[in-house]
This record gives C-alpha cells, sequence and structure tokens, in this order.
C-alpha cells in the first residue's frame, strides 16, 4: 500500500523526470474510479516532489504472489477472475475517458504489471502508477529509445519501434 509517492531527491534535478512526474499527476488526477487509486495533489517540500495517493489497506499484487510462490500455492481461480476483471474495469474506464471538451483523452497505462496493482484486505482491487501512461494530455515528449513499462508485461506494440500503443 502507498500513501505518497515521492521523486527521489537524487531526481529532482533532472528536468525531464520532474517533467513526467507533474505529467502524471495531470493525467492521474483527472481519474476517478473505484478501480483506480485516487490521486488527491502532487506538490513539492524543499527538493522533494510527491504524489499524495488514496491509503489502501492491503498489499501490492507482486508481494501477494511471491507469497503465495513461497508457500508453494496458487491463487485460487475465482479470486484471479476477480482481480483481473477489477483491473478491466478500471482500465476499461482510462480508455473511454474524455477531457472537459468531450475529446478521447486516449489513456493507456502502459505498465499493468503486479506492482501496480494494489488488493485491500476487503477485497478492493485498485490501479496506480498511471506514470508512463500514453495520454492525450501528456505535453512532454518522451525519449522514443527509452523503454517503458516491464518487459515481461509489455504489449507486442510496446516492443516494436514506432508501434501504436492503443
Amino acid at each position: 500500500h502507498r500513501f505518497a509517492k515521492r521523486a527521489f531527491r537524487q531526481r529532482a534535478e533532472d528536468a525531464q523526470f520532474i517533467s513526467r512526474f507533474i505529467d502524471e499527476a495531470q493525467v492521474a488526477i483527472k481519474l476517478q474510479h473505484v478501480n483506480i487509486a485516487q490521486v488527491f495533489e502532487v506538490g513539492r517540500v524543499g527538493d522533494e516532489y510527491f504524489l499524495a495517493l488514496e491509503f489502501v489497506d492491503g498489499r501490492d499484487l507482486r508481494r501477494t504472489l511471491n507469497l503465495l510462490d513461497s508457500r508453494h500455492e496458487r491463487m485460487p481461480v475465482d479470486l484471479a477472475l476477480f482481480i483481473g476483471r477489477e483491473i478491466a474495469n478500471g482500465l476499461a474506464y482510462a480508455h473511454r475517458r474524455t477531457g472537459s471538451d468531450g475529446a478521447s483523452l486516449n489513456l493507456v497505462h502502459c505498465d499493468i504489471s503486479p506492482p501496480n496493482i494494489l488488493v485491500s484486505f476487503e477485497g478492493e482491487t485498485k490501479i496506480i502508477d498511471f506514470g508512463i501512461a500514453k495520454s492525450a494530455l501528456r505535453g512532454t515528449a518522451t525519449d522514443p529509445k527509452m523503454g517503458f513499462g516491464k518487459f515481461g508485461y509489455m504489449a507486442p506494440e510496446q516492443l516494436i519501434r514506432g508501434g501504436v500503443v492503443d
């Protein structure tokens, strides 16, 4: 579970990193859905930037899967299907989200992977970290040579130079 995401001090002087961090906030603040962790604000304290996120009393999916693996257990199929459905609901909302002008935000998360899925002890499933999302709102250009996402979870079009991510 996370409450605040910080941009670490050594990166605070990296203008591209800070610009990307601010972009994340601009995208994420516009998303309000039961399956997406709410971002409340972006701020700066001294030379550190932060995102204040909704508190989710639970664990990220990677931690849960690692614990099951260490016990030589598998997640029950019905629970895995439930979590998958909840993730799909959150992503469907993000994909169809429009701006105040009615135009699509063309939002694609680009990093759906176990560390970016929180599951609360009450059974809520929340997507976090729209930090590398592709969006019509993003004002800064990203380096086309720079990879994004986690290799094992990337869609094929993310691996192809010039591929259209949708």
